[in-house]
Parts: structure tokens; sequence; C-alpha cells
């Protein structure tokens, strides 16, 4: 078990990942939707995918919790969400971005529920309401990010793609110093490798996932394409 310090650390960096990926990918929606060539109807069919990302995450979050325990379900999501963000700026073509965003919804909302489950045993080693403080590094991180984001675009500019690649290159460090390491709560990272066959179906329901929203993408095209 870390010391409430060390798990208040871990917990944070998560949290900071979390605000900075979702804000960087927000703040170049905009640069997105001029390389893919996307009208204002296009681009909010589009968006749709991300909830349903999220939406499919609902129900197997509390369930992988329970089952595989809190830690390795953070741990995964958050490299997942961190490594799904460069290819929303790698994205050539409409299904490609489609797809993207809904195993981006899929693990930002995966991640949201797990981290707090986290953050929920930091508060009761404290036995003090510092829940607040998480979601508050949480809007903080999201903050910097988009005035990353904002002075990128303005005085450096940089495309999406290496901007993205960058951000999640960052964050995934972050996150391997505090998570890897004894600092979360839950078995150590060798028990994380040795619930392979565990986590297998949270796998098998990414690629579901992604294989499902792929026809999703491809309509979103079709209706692009047909104007």
């Amino acid at each position: 078990m870390p010391t409430p310090t060390r798990a208040r650390l871990a917990v944070s960096a998560l949290f900071t990942l979390s605000g900075c990926c979702f804000a960087t990918w927000a703040a170049r929606i905009p640069d997105l939707k001029t390389a893919l060539h996307l009208s204002e109807g296009e681009l909010g069919r589009l968006l749709l995918a991300l909830p349903v990302g999220s939406v499919v995450a609902l129900p197997l979050a509390g369930w992988l919790t329970d089952t595989v325990g809190a830690r390795r379900v953070v741990l995964g999501a958050a490299v997942l969400y961190a490594a799904t963000l460069p290819l929303l700026g790698l994205a050539p073509s409409v299904w490609w971005l489609a797809g993207a965003l809904a195993l981006f919804g899929f693990a930002g909302d995966l991640l949201n529920i797990a981290m707090n489950a986290q953050a929920l045993d930091v508060q009761d080693q404290y036995e003090a309401p510092i829940l607040g403080a998480f979601h508050g590094t949480w809007s903080l991180a999201g903050f910097g990010a988009g005035l990353l984001a904002t002075a990128l675009a303005r005085w450096q500019p940089l495309a999406p793609a290496a901007h993205f690649g960058w951000v999640a290159a960052g964050l995934l460090a972050l996150v391997s110093t505090f998570g890897f390491f004894g600092f979360l709560s839950g078995p150590p990272a060798i028990g994380l490798l040795a619930e392979w066959g565990s986590l297998r179906l949270s796998l098998a329901v990414v690629a579901a996932v992604a294989l499902g929203v792929a026809a999703l993408g491809r309509g979103v095209r079709a209706a692009a394409e047909g104007g």
C-alpha cells in the first residue's frame, strides 16, 4: 500500500493526463475540420463518434474495476487514452477520425471512472474531503493544455499530429513514473502483466469498438462526399 502522499501524486498525474488529453484534442478541432474539408454539419455528425465510445465504456468500466481492480483498469485506460491522441492528429480521412474518436471516448470514460475510484481510495486514506482537489487538477491541466495549443497555433504553428504526439509522450512518461512503481493502490506492476488473461476481455472490447465505429466512420464519410 503506497503512502497517502505517493498515492495522491499518482492520482493527480492521472487527472492531469485526462485533462490535458481532452483539452489538447478540443483546442485543435478547427484545424482538423479544415484539414479534412468538413462543413459544420459534417463535423457535428463526426463528433457523435466520441459519445458512442463513451457509452460503450459505461457498462464495462464498473465491471472491469470490480473484476481486475481499479489500478489495472486505470493504467490500461490512461495508456490507451494518451496513445489514441496522436491517432486523431494523424487522421487522413473522416472514417479514420471517427474510429479514433470512438476509441478516444471509450478510453476517456474508462479512465474517468477508474481514476475516480482511485481518488476515493486516496480520500479514505486522508480522511478528508480532497476529491475536489483532483477535479481542480483536471481543470488546471485542461486550461494549461488549451493555452499551449493557442500559443502553438499563433506563434509556432505545429501540425496536430506532431502536437498530439509530443503531448502524449510527455503524459505517458508522467503516468509511467507514478503509476507503475507502487504509487497507486493495488497489486504491483508485475501483477498487471500477470493478469493478461483477465485483461483480454477489455482488449477484445476495444477491438470491437474500433471495428464497430468503422461503419459509423464510413457513413459519415459517405455523407461528407455526398455533400
